[in-house]
């Protein structure tokens, strides 16, 4: 940056954006979307740092369509540093992906009671749980009560119009039984577009549920995109962040859903995998 020949600035970025009196734009917050006039007011947000997540809501294993065991999923997660991970297996009505029923859900949750005695990383018992054409869940209320995360998901009957797939959608967060809805556009990037919903219906509804809405860091899925991120966090929703690991390696993906979450302009309030073990299981209800 020059002022006729003479440098004024250039060493850094940083030092450009504090020449002309606006706050350092980081370089995932450079989307056109407000971040300039943000900068020039001091208002840019503190975004979600990738360390301040510490645990991991939406991964699967070898009891519905995972490749690795419960064991090899908690061991693999410690390595990686996390606290805890909450395994949110798929539930019954989805049998492509060997989905539980409530017998096998029980007859997991004490093999997950089992390893949080002996493990050094916390296991929440989860399911990834289908909500019905009717938007009716997919388990029984006694059998989601025994569980610590909740994440609602649609998966099936995608045929439906736009209103229909939002009052499905809508029930389901109205029914006070879940915590988050798992990858809300259930988009497939390259093979499925995203679910045509009313997306402000959908956040109204969270909102005054208190549900969450979380971001899928696996690539193919990348959802929620980040412009709708951005849009909840104006309706003061929080989110929950899952690599929806189907093996060890698929945990790295958490790391893709904080880059979406940082993208979206999330701080460490926003986001709820930045919260203790203990914390996250006060959030059920």
């Amino acid at each position: 940056m020059f002022n006729g020949k003479d440098s004024v600035a250039g060493k850094s970025e940083e030092e450009i954006y504090n020449k002309l009196g606006m706050d350092f734009i980081l370089p995932e917050l450079r989307e056109n979307t407000g971040e300039i006039e943000a900068a020039q007011e001091h208002r840019l947000p503190k975004i979600v740092n990738y360390k301040e997540v510490i645990g991991d809501l939406h991964a699967h294993t070898n009891d519905s369509d995972g490749v690795n065991s419960l064991e090899e999923m908690a061991s693999a997660a410690e390595k990686r540093g996390l606290k805890y991970i909450a395994f949110t297996n798929h539930s019954k009505s989805l049998p492509v992906a060997h989905g539980l029923d409530e017998k096998r859900f029980a007859e997991l949750n004490k093999k997950i009671d089992a390893l949080n005695d002996k493990s050094g990383i916390k296991i929440l018992k989860g399911v990834e749980l289908e909500i019905l054409k009717d938007g009716s869940l997919d388990l029984k209320k006694e059998s989601l009560k025994e569980l610590d995360f909740v994440a609602g998901a649609v998966h099936q009957n995608l045929n439906m119009s736009s209103k229909e797939l939002t009052d499905r959608l809508v029930k389901a967060i109205n029914s006070g039984m879940i915590n988050t809805v798992a990858h809300p556009t259930d988009r497939i990037i390259g093979q499925r577009e995203g679910l045509k919903l009313d997306f402000d219906k959908v956040m109204e509804a969270c909102k005054k549920n208190d549900v969450l809405l979380e971001i899928d860091g696996y690539p193919e899925r990348s959802d929620l995109p980040f412009d709708l991120v951005k849009k909840a966090k104006d309706y003061s929703i929080k989110f929950s962040l899952g690599s929806d690991s189907h093996r060890t390696e698929h945990l790295r993906f958490l790391d893709l859903a904080t880059a979406i979450a940082r993208r979206g302009w999330l701080e460490k309030k926003d986001v709820i995998n930045t919260l203790g073990y203990k914390e996250v299981l006060k959030l059920r209800r």
